[in-house]
């Protein structure tokens, strides 16, 4: 009797320990797609920015790495959902990766002597910096000041134009923004900027 249960032990022994598939062999598909609630496939790893280094990990390793303060990109964009070292803006909608690390505006700027520009404003989504780009001038904004929905920058000159002016942006109720560049002596620039 004995060894008849020694060797019905063994055998379901035999049975639970069987492999069931070693993730490196599963299908590929299976193992880096899953379904979500609406049927479409989404990745079942995500990118982190851990310790200054771009990692790949399964989506249910998330926690763990935002516990100790790691950016996650959750949309596959390249752009984290917040301030870290493998990105220079956040993703200011880590869910879509449609919108990535700015909010992009772009429209007609007129100057003090009716100059008219085409002018594009690019800015994270923080408002913390931003760079603004018309005709042969490029500039860099860091933010000085903000009061309410009204945002002022220093701007530093990257190509073309005059230096050290400030640029002012009020983000308007419909997503569109007033901009205006004050530079002294050397005139103004301002328009009114839909989103793009």
């Amino acid at each position: 009797m004995k060894n008849y249960v020694l060797v019905l032990l063994c055998v379901l022994l035999a049975f639970a320990c069987e492999k069931e598939g070693d993730p490196d062999q599963i299908n590929e598909k299976q193992q880096l797609q899953q379904k979500d609630p609406n049927g479409t496939e989404k990745a079942s790893k995500v990118d982190v920015c851990h310790k200054g280094h771009i990692i790949n990990v399964s989506v249910n390793a998330i926690r763990a790495h935002r516990t100790h303060g790691d950016a996650i990109d959750l949309d596959g964009d390249g752009y984290f959902d917040k301030e870290n070292t493998c990105s220079s803006f956040i993703d200011c909608d880590d869910n879509n990766p449609d919108v990535q690390g700015t909010r992009d505006w772009a429209g007609e700027g007129i100057d003090t002597s009716g100059n008219v520009y085409n002018l594009t404003l690019n800015m994270a989504c923080d408002f913390s910096v931003g760079t603004v780009d018309y005709e042969y001038c490029i500039g860099s904004l860091t933010l000085v000041s903000q009061v309410g929905n009204v945002y002022t920058y220093s701007e530093t000159v990257t190509a073309g134009c005059v230096n050290n002016c400030t640029v002012t942006l009020e983000v308007l109720g419909n997503g569109s923004l007033n901009f205006t560049e004050d530079c002294g002596g050397a005139g103004t620039l301002s328009g009114n900027l839909p989103p793009i």
